[in-house]
């Protein structure tokens, strides 16, 4: 008798004289399972044996790279054989429900369901080995990054040391505790957001949506027709923060499903908490807005083309900011000063003057394309008509954003709303 093979067994004689076939029947050895299914092919699948007494070749596939074995420890039915089958496949596929609640649930859950559903008729069922109840058909997809710029700056920034999700380990590196991706800075909300998501499996490009929440306010955004572009697993677009949206803490509620596994896959919602299943939107990117006057964010000065002062802002803690000096050089006063203003918005009526005694003005200063950098040139005729001595100056720059709001004029203590921590009047960071 070799590894596995077909026999029919003995006939058998009825009390009145009958004779009755043997049944026919499949026998199968552990070595030609193991032999069989050594391949990887087989690693990591489900294997549903409906046979009566099937539970004795529960150690053999599981030792064979497969990774779970579903069995009968007595004789079954063909009825209760077929809707265990039907409950629990149904059910991790997303088409059962759990309390109400259609999702991709993992093997125990939905072998739990059949118990609880058939607990009169269930044949000794049994899982083996136990540890692979956690298994699931597909992982519903994760947020695994999410970045919100203004500009240069950074409000909110996260993202996770892998991009998928392998349904083998559904627990795998996800982190839901975010908060260390918030900026120390808040979003401006007279300006735009630009958002970039990044999915752990392909999306359904029609079926994302984004709101801001705060309590039980849901502020729906504005976004742009397609912003996947080539990719179905990352987002990205520009948004207007809403007139409505409430200030101070927010969280940037995600909507979305991702692309069917197959065409009768009916749940593909997000999964909020790394548990693998679909359970609705994911609201874990907090961040906060406020409305913020603008500030003088750096400066570079340079003479042909060669840099002589450069010097910004960055955030630190506890609303502060420090200014870094990346150069502090000599400038030549026989030659032309050329100079970049960038501000944390867009800003209008900008005015600048070199000061030490002296107000030397610029040639016409002229804006780039969102108004939140602009140029400058301090022509060399300028030093000689006045006669301004060699020494230390001053580049003292005014201006006012789209609200008429002045500069910050004290941009080490950061403005954050409410007019906390703001100084209106010109800065002399130069």
């Amino acid at each position: 008798m070799g590894e596995a093979g077909v026999y029919q067994g003995e006939d058998q004689i009825t009390s009145d004289g009958q004779t009755i076939p043997g049944y026919w029947g499949i026998y199968v050895y552990s070595s030609y399972i193991n032999r069989i299914f050594a391949s990887s092919n087989a690693m990591h699948s489900i294997v549903y044996n409906a046979s009566c007494y099937s539970f004795s070749l529960a150690s053999a596939f599981p030792n064979s790279n497969t990774r779970a074995y579903l069995g009968y420890q007595d004789s079954v039915t063909g009825r209760t054989a077929r809707i265990a089958a039907d409950t629990i496949f149904n059910t991790m596929a997303g088409r059962g429900y759990i309390n109400g609640i259609v999702k991709n649930a993992s093997l125990g859950a939905s072998f739990v369901k059949f118990i609880n559903e058939n607990a009169s008729d269930t044949a000794g069922f049994s899982i083996n080995p136990s540890a692979a109840t956690d298994m699931r058909l597909y992982n519903a997809p994760r947020l695994v990054k999410a970045e919100i710029t203004q500009g240069v700056a950074s409000v909110y920034s996260f993202s996770t040391s892998v991009s998928t999700y392998p349904y083998t380990d559904y627990l795998i590196d996800y982190l839901t505790d975010r908060a260390g991706g918030v900026a120390p800075e808040p979003a401006d909300k007279d300006e735009p957001l630009h958002v970039l998501l990044k999915f752990s499996e392909p999306m359904n490009r029609n079926s994302l949506a984004l709101s801001l929440k705060q309590g039980s306010v849901l502020v729906p955004l504005q976004l742009p027709s397609d912003g996947f572009g080539a990719s179905d697993d990352t987002w990205s677009g520009s948004i207007p923060i809403p007139a409505n949206a409430p200030e101070g803490e927010v969280a940037l509620q995600i909507a979305a499903l991702r692309l069917p596994a197959s065409a009768d896959d009916t749940v593909k919602e997000m999964d909020p908490d790394g548990d693998g299943a679909s359970e609705g939107p994911d609201s874990s990117v907090v961040f906060r807005i406020a409305t913020l006057p603008p500030y003088l964010r750096a400066v570079t000065v340079t003479q042909d083309g060669n840099t002589v002062y450069q010097a910004h802002w960055t955030a630190g803690a506890n609303n502060t900011r420090a200014l870094t000096i990346d150069t502090n050089g000599y400038a030549d006063p026989a030659k032309d000063l050329a100079f970049k203003l960038e501000f944390s918005k867009p800003v209008s009526t900008v005015t600048a003057a070199l000061q030490d005694g002296y107000d030397i003005e610029p040639d016409a200063l002229t804006a780039g394309d969102d108004a939140s950098v602009w140029r400058g040139l301090l022509r060399r005729d300028s030093y000689t008509e006045l006669g301004a001595p060699d020494g230390a100056y001053h580049l003292m720059v005014s201006a006012a954003d789209n609200a008429n709001r002045a500069l910050d004029a004290n941009p080490a203590t950061a403005a954050r709303g409410g007019g906390l921590g703001y100084n209106a009047g010109p800065d002399a960071m130069a």
